[in-house]
Formats: C-alpha cells, sequence, structure tokens
C-alpha cells in the first residue's frame, strides 16, 4: 500500500452516508503527516496525565468530553498534559460536533505541525465512519488478471494471463 497521509482522508470523495465532513481548521504543514494504522483513540486519560500506553500512532478524537476537560485545563492553566501530547508525533486531532479546539490546543498544535480537523458529525457517528474508511484504506489488495463469470446464481474466476483468451 502507498503511502496514506492526512490530506488523503481528507480529499477521499465519499458518499452521503460516509462521509467524514472534515475540515483543517489548524497546522497544514501536518496534513503530509502519514496515516500509518486503521484505529482511532479517544485522548481522555491522556489529557489526565497518564501516557502510559498512549497510542499515539492513531487519529486522534475529541469529543465533547474531552472539550470540555481542554476548557478546564486552559482555566486552571494546566497545559503540560497537553504539551506531553504534542510531544509525540500523532498523524492528526479531530473535534467532532462542530467544537473548536481552545486556543492553547490551537497554538500547542501549531508549533508541533499536528493538523487540527473539524466535522459537523457526533463523535459516535464519526468513530463508526472514520473505522470504516480507514479499514477499507488499509485492507489487503491484489491484482488479477481474470473474468468474472455468473454460473446459476454462483460467481467464478477465471484466472489467466494477459490476452490468453479466458473467455
Amino acid at each position: 500500500m502507498n503511502k496514506f497521509t492526512v490530506l488523503d482522508l481528507l480529499q477521499l470523495d465519499l458518499k452521503e452516508n460516509e462521509a467524514l465532513k472534515l475540515k483543517c481548521l489548524e497546522g497544514r504543514a501536518g496534513l503530509v503527516r502519514e496515516i500509518k494504522v486503521p484505529e482511532i483513540n479517544r485522548p481522555g486519560l491522556e489529557l489526565s496525565g497518564f501516557y502510559e500506553n498512549f497510542a499515539f500512532q492513531r487519529i486522534q478524537i475529541f469529543g465533547r468530553g474531552e472539550h470540555a476537560y481542554l476548557k478546564k485545563l486552559e482555566q486552571e492553566k494546566k497545559i503540560d498534559t497537553l504539551e506531553k501530547l504534542f510531544s509525540c508525533e500523532i498523524p492528526c486531532c479531530i473535534f467532532s460536533c462542530r467544537l473548536d479546539p481552545t486556543t492553547a490546543f490551537s497554538s500547542l498544535a501549531g508549533k508541533s505541525g499536528c493538523a487540527v480537523l473539524q466535522t459537523e458529525l457526533e463523535s459516535s457517528e464519526l468513530t463508526t465512519r472514520l473505522i470504516l474508511v480507514l479499514s477499507n484504506v488499509f485492507a489487503p489488495k491484489s491484482s488479477v488478471h481474470g473474468v468474472l463469470v455468473e454460473v446459476f446464481g454462483i460467481g467464478i474466476l477465471i484466472q489467466g494471463g494477459q490476452r490468453c483468451g479466458k473467455e
């Protein structure tokens, strides 16, 4: 599989029920970051300071709960956990429900070169769609020469080299 970047995710042409409705808010330099795994992470534990098993290689999803906690951290001027979050090279952060990142979050994301995306989708819907999209992107693929025919409702693939008369 070729390298799949955050920009590739933004540019996917998905139909209505699969559309992620993403837009980039911050960190355009991070659009070239590679997405290497088809999983996602909700960083609630990390925001509270627990980084022991941080899945930094995954896309980070911020819903209403994480957003409320970010606002609390900023009000209390406790951004050390955010600094630690952005010390890792995460592919990107996505805010659901049209939520905007806090000022401190945007600033740290910009400095670290991490793209911050936003969608109108609810967290659960975003998660469902994103897992489906990433599963398809990262699914093993192969190309074969052949002809597919149906015989009594059963599909049969006849394989062979190019122009070898598989009809």
